[in-house]
């Protein structure tokens, strides 16, 4: 079956445009028929839109003309190339979203640091004991969570060392303490004047959620809705050092709204439905 340059347009939707940059770079078979204006057989159909097909999950035109012209091509192997590809891209899109997030909650571009690489552990760490000894998460100081490195050979590789950090309970308890702070920061920003409104739940949800997500291989009761709330707004109402440093930052007043948007979040008529079916000690 033969068909006409209209036919082709209106069914496989392609432009004219599109055509001749396919006929422009040699990938359309050549046309061994003499009718003008050019009929196409199903074997030009098939060519056709397997070019835009390829062309629209992610191959370049140069790719295509690789993978059409060159004898040699491997299909299955240009095909498992670009899905490697894709991993690449979709691991570097998860970092720059993670990225993007930590932005949005800092509010600010964080300044230069020096990398890792071509520094020692050592180097490393009595920079990070320097930087960090006066910042603290719940009354512990962050210098403290690096004698996780104390016992390392100097020549150790950093890079593999930071990775096996980010998984050990101080690496694991560091950053939580920071997801905690940076979502402490937002719900003081929006929780006035109604704890219940939907942004404020909302901020509470994606904190929810990021702790679960950091905490995969643990957690336990916390990634129920109702204990997570019960543990996280008494880090606002009791005299624990991190309810006393939230007070201090925030006061009183926006710490106890705080832990009413907690409560709220969790299932709780209030934050004294939440003191009473725990049976915790009044405020």
């Amino acid at each position: 079956m033969e068909h006409t340059m209209k036919w082709l347009l209106e069914t496989l939707n392609i432009t004219r445009k599109k055509y001749r940059v396919y006929q422009d770079a040699g990938l359309l078979l050549p046309n061994n028929s003499q009718q003008k204006p050019r009929v196409f057989t199903e074997e030009d159909i098939n060519r056709i839109w397997t070019l835009l097909f390829l062309e629209e999950i992610g191959f370049t035109l140069s790719e295509l003309k690789e993978l059409f012209k060159n004898p040699d091509a491997d299909f299955f192997e240009a095909i498992s190339g670009k899905y490697e590809e894709f991993e690449r891209n979709v691991n570097k899109m998860k970092d720059n979203a993670n990225f993007l997030r930590l932005l949005k909650l800092e509010g600010i571009i964080p300044s230069t640091v020096q990398k890792p690489a071509g520094i020692t552990v050592k180097e490393f760490v009595d920079n990070a004991r320097l930087k960090m000894k006066e910042v603290k998460i719940n009354g512990v100081s962050y210098s403290n969570f690096f004698d996780f490195f104390a016992e390392l050979d100097n020549n150790a590789d950093l890079e593999k060392v930071m990775e096996d950090f980010v998984k050990s309970p101080q690496g694991i308890l560091l950053i939580n303490g920071r997801v905690n702070i940076e979502y402490f920061k937002m719900l003081a920003e929006f929780v006035e004047p109604d704890y219940k409104a939907d942004t404020v739940q909302r901020i509470i949800s994606l904190f929810h959620e990021s702790w679960i997500e950091l905490n995969i291989e643990g957690g336990g009761d916390m990634r129920k809705k109702d204990f997570f709330s019960l543990i996280m707004s008494m880090q606002f109402i009791t005299e624990c050092p991190a309810g006393e440093n939230n007070i201090k930052h925030f006061g009183e007043e926006k710490c106890m709204l705080i832990a009413e948007a907690l409560a709220y979040y969790g299932g709780y008529d209030s934050l004294i439905d939440l003191i009473e079916k725990n049976n915790l000690a009044t405020v």
